[in-house]
């Protein structure tokens, strides 16, 4: 007769929230676990008799072993039985009043109970790693993600379906080794990312940087601005890139000054609002702007320079994880993407 199928979703040892096993309480079944859950070594016995060993000595009562296991009381006693018949040897002691673990019991429970925990660890880190294997997790500057990165991941879809790519944002470099959970990072700064050693960056494009601000920020000026004039006017500061004036009036020509303190935002697109809003004059990377001036709120100053950003973007990793397929996958369309951008920069 064909064994039943039981859901049981307290089944130790690994098993999925929809797994279904036999049920062993017939002499058939439980032979035919021992079949199914014995292997050829002859010293080691079947699993179900060391879950049911296990599980009875975890309770010190063969009948709430049953029930986790689903099994009747006389299959639990029958499977431990077994056990101690193939071993030679008494493992509980039974009493009117219940089982408690022999001496040898105690001793040899201690190390069933840590093959058992060897073995679902190691069977929860296969399905985690399978489950997980064709995953990215990328930092990237907020920004950077919202106006470049994205709107070209449609792309990368289309290309790798079976590839997910989660985001999480960074503004500036970290630790791999203390965020074991981030594979990758597109970020903007100097090739100084920590533990150099041991990941591998590769320099993705340069930017340009340029003053935007609202129309009406100009006044009744008619001709075109020279960066001294800003100096006089409120600049709008980005948290993140501490040194962005600085750079672009020294880009500019305008060497040994202190740059006026104005307002502070944490983000890009907080900047690019609040020059929109005519707070103020803001410096943005250019590529970042595209599609900003089409409702006419924001304008680059007629005479200021475009200037060339010290630093580049770079696509970083940690050396051990290049080979892994969705890093490999993502980072040959991430560069052919860059390819593109910088030919129709041009």
């Amino acid at each position: 007769m064909t064994s039943a199928m039981r859901f049981d979703p307290s089944f130790p040892s690994g098993s999925g929230p929809a797994a279904a096993r036999p049920d062993f309480n017939d002499e058939h079944s439980a032979q035919l676990a021992g079949q199914i859950y014995g292997v050829s070594r002859r010293n080691l016995p079947p699993l179900i008799q060391l879950l049911a060993f296990s599980t009875a000595a975890r309770h010190l009562n063969f009948t709430r072993a049953a029930a986790e296991l689903s099994l009747t009381q006389s299959a639990v006693s029958r499977q431990i039985g077994a056990l101690e018949g193939m071993l030679g040897v008494a493992l509980f002691q039974r009493h009117i009043g219940g089982v408690a673990l022999t001496p040898v019991g105690e001793a040899y429970l201690s190390q069933v109970r840590s093959g058992l925990d060897t073995l679902e660890s190691a069977t929860k880190d296969l399905i985690a790693r399978e489950r997980c294997s064709d995953v990215l997790t990328l930092a990237i500057h907020p920004t950077f993600g919202t106006k470049w990165l994205i709107p070209r991941l449609a792309q990368f879809r289309k290309l790798h379906p079976r590839v997910t790519i989660n985001l999480v944002a960074r503004h500036y470099a970290f630790d791999f080794a203390a965020t074991p959970e981030i594979d990758a990072a597109i970020l903007y700064g100097a090739e100084d990312w920590p533990g150099s050693t041991v990941v591998q960056m590769e320099r993705l494009m340069g930017e340009h940087t340029v003053v935007v601000c609202a129309p009406h920020a100009l006044g009744a000026r008619q001709r075109p601005m020279v960066p001294n004039e800003l100096l006089g006017e409120l600049l709008l500061h980005h948290s993140t890139r501490p040194s962005a004036w600085q750079d672009w009036f020294s880009g500019a020509g305008v060497e040994s000054l202190s740059v006026p303190a104005g307002p502070q935002f944490e983000h890009f697109d907080m900047t690019l609002q609040a020059a929109k809003a005519g707070l103020g004059f803001a410096v943005m990377p250019d590529f970042l702007l595209d599609g900003e001036f089409s409702d006419d709120r924001l304008i680059i100053p007629p005479g200021l320079p475009r200037i060339k950003s010290r630093h580049d973007y770079h696509f970083v990793f940690p050396k051990g994880r290049g080979d892994r397929r969705p890093v490999r996958l993502f980072r040959m369309w991430l560069t052919e993407q860059v390819r593109q951008f910088v030919i129709s920069a041009l």
